[in-house]
């Protein structure tokens, strides 16, 4: 609790009608198609429920110390950002 997190999210966890892969072992299968379908509606709440950022961001935040020279800035839930650099 309070604590940084990094959640990782493959693609083909947001097509609940992928193919299936046929003669996979029955753990393999549990595993990868399990709750498929409500992926989307749990990031959507995560989204909603915490604050999500670069990750330099996030650990220079938390740790309290300046990124890049400049001021340290503070990330608050449902303050998402999200980067393509």
């Amino acid at each position: 609790e309070g604590q940084p997190a990094i959640i990782y999210l493959h693609p083909w966890e947001f097509d609940p009608q992928q193919p299936r892969i046929k003669g996979a072992p029955l753990l393999t299968r549990f595993r990868h198609y399990n709750n498929i379908g409500k992926v989307t509606s749990r990031l959507d709440q995560l989204l909603q429920e915490f604050a999500f950022g670069p990750m330099c961001e996030v650990f220079a935040d938390y740790l309290g110390v300046e990124q890049n020279g400049t001021e340290e800035s503070k990330i608050e839930p449902g303050a998402t950002r999200i980067s393509v650099e």
